[in-house]
């Protein structure tokens, strides 16, 4: 089983505000100010770290490099995200990358 790889939808744009990630919808079905994210630390840097190429074990190293959290934790809070963003459609898996659970 290898390890998903995601990408982000070229509908978004990030924006810093007052030291908070904000992602904003600008087109397509997504363009809605109910769409509108604010990310914590935690979520900014997964985010940063969603590139196409990176898979999620490795997004899951560097949470584990720069938060003081147990892998099991990180692991599990990192899925949930993964997911939630996934179900947004705020990211897609890359095809033949992982499993789909």
């Amino acid at each position: 089983m290898t390890s998903p790889v995601f990408r982000k939808s070229p509908d978004l744009v990030r924006r810093e505000i007052a030291e908070e990630t904000i992602l904003v919808p600008f087109r397509g079905q997504l363009a809605s100010l109910q769409q509108i994210h604010v990310l914590s630390p935690v979520a900014a840097l997964i985010w940063e770290e969603i590139d196409g190429c990176r898979d999620q074990e490795a997004i899951l190293q560097a949470v584990l490099d720069r938060f003081s959290v147990s892998a099991e934790q990180a692991r599990r809070d990192l899925e949930a995200f993964l997911a939630e963003l996934e179900g947004a459609r705020l990211v897609e898996r890359v095809e033949g990358s992982g499993d789909r659970g």
